[in-house]
C-alpha cells in the first residue's frame, strides 16, 4: 500500500516515514503540497492514502487534498497538525500533534480497510486565506 506523507518539518517527516515503511507500507514523502502533488503526478494510481500537516508554507494541506482528490478520487485523506485544535471539516479524519506513532497507525489501518471510502470533495471556500474542503 502507497501512502504519500506531507509536512515540511523535515525531522518529523523522516522519522514517520521510516515507521511506516518499517510497516510494509510503500511511502512517498514531500515537504511541501506543491511537491507533493508533482510526486502524485508520477504515482497517483498507485496512493492509497493522502496524510498531510494542514500548515505549510504555500499551499496548505486543505487545498493539498482539495486539488489532489480532485484527480484521483479514490485516495482518503488524514490530516496532521501542531496547530489546529479540531479537525478542518466535520467527521475528517485529523491527528493532533504530537501523537503516538500507534496513533497514527491505528488511523491508517481504518483508512485503509477494505470498504473505507474517501469523502469525495464538493468545493472549495475561502477561510482565513486557507482553502477549506468540504466533503458529502
Amino acid at each position: 500500500m502507497s501512502i504519500l506523507l506531507v509536512d515540511d518539518e523535515e525531522d518529523l517527516r523522516r522519522l514517520l516515514c521510516r515507521a511506516l515503511r518499517q510497516d510494509g507500507y510503500r511511502v512517498f514523502e514531500a515537504g511541501s503540497g506543491e511537491d507533493a502533488l508533482t510526486v502524485a503526478a508520477r504515482h497517483g494510481k498507485e496512493l492509497r492514502l493522502l496524510v498531510t500537516d494542514l500548515r505549510m508554507p504555500g499551499m496548505n494541506g486543505r487545498e493539498l487534498a482539495e486539488r489532489l482528490t480532485r484527480e484521483w478520487p479514490h485516495v482518503p485523506v488524514l490530516y496532521i497538525s501542531g496547530f489546529s485544535e479540531v479537525a478542518p471539516e466535520p467527521n475528517a479524519p485529523f491527528l493532533k500533534k504530537p501523537f503516538r506513532l500507534d496513533a497514527l497507525k491505528r488511523e491508517i489501518k481504518k483508512l485503509l480497510e477494505p470498504g473505507a471510502r474517501p469523502k469525495p470533495v464538493d468545493s472549495v471556500k475561502k477561510d482565513s486565506g486557507a482553502a477549506r474542503k468540504h466533503g458529502s
